[in-house]
């Protein structure tokens, strides 16, 4: 569940390495539309020499889906749009070829959701 009484989150993976003060990411709630509510980056970037597409069995709401190394999260957002009964509706029929976790399923629930993100 989502942390009662906390309106914004930020989830960091273990292999991301933090560069600079992650308060600076607050002032990025501040960029989020009516309906955002989740913040990602593309998980490769367009241009980049290193940038391989991938392939995945869905369709994707961004070319190369996006990275879940580190996500804001509206909390009020997400529950108003019922997040984790969404996410395990989503998971359920896909569990068996999901590789890579919860990005895997950031990535199909991003598409599903059109606006979420």
């Amino acid at each position: 569940t989502l942390p009662d009484g906390a309106d914004a989150g930020l989830f960091v993976d273990l292999d991301v390495v933090v560069l600079q003060d992650l308060n600076l990411l607050w002032d990025e709630f501040a960029c989020f539309d009516a309906r955002q509510a989740l913040g990602m980056t593309p998980e490769r970037e367009y241009g980049d020499p290193n940038y391989r597409p991938v392939r995945f069995p869905w369709p994707i709401a961004i070319p190369g889906g996006v990275n879940a190394g580190l996500v804001l999260l509206n909390y009020t957002r997400l529950r108003q749009a019922q997040f984790f009964e969404n996410l395990q509706q989503l998971f359920t029929p896909r569990r068996s070829w999901m590789k890579w976790g919860e990005q895997d399923l950031l990535n199909v629930y991003t598409t599903e959701t059109p606006g979420s993100l």
